[in-house]
């Protein structure tokens, strides 16, 4: 069985599954959609957002290339968080196109894993 992104079920949900910020004119940056994760298990959880770079096909653009962040079209604040558990945060995402008259679109991969204080 296979659980959408906003189940209870799952270690980590989101308050949506897809978020769509309509046009936004190249270079200026969108106003943030506020993205609310939650704990659902019974662990504290570091949360970190890996950010892709863009390349161009046609006039799609899909991001690659995990880690490098120069030309950053969709970006998460604040990148990292500690998020405790059955608990809820949000994060800001922003949106900046670097061309007109294209589409972006991209996975914003999160990666969490239990926290273990030093």
């Amino acid at each position: 069985m296979f659980w959408d992104y906003t189940s209870p079920n799952r270690l980590v949900s989101f308050n949506t599954d897809h978020i769509d910020f309509n046009y936004v004119e190249c270079g200026t940056v969108s106003e943030p959609y506020i993205l609310k994760v939650t704990n659902n298990s019974t662990e504290n959880l570091q949360l970190k957002w890996i950010y892709d770079k863009p390349i161009n096909v046609s006039n799609l653009v899909k991001n690659i290339n995990i880690f490098n962040v120069e030309n950053t079209i969709f970006f998460v604040q604040p990148e990292e968080k500690l998020l405790e558990k059955k608990q809820t945060a949000e994060f800001k995402i922003f949106f900046k196109p670097n061309r007109n008259e294209y589409y972006f679109y991209t996975d914003l991969p999160l990666t969490a894993s239990i926290y273990k204080p030093k």
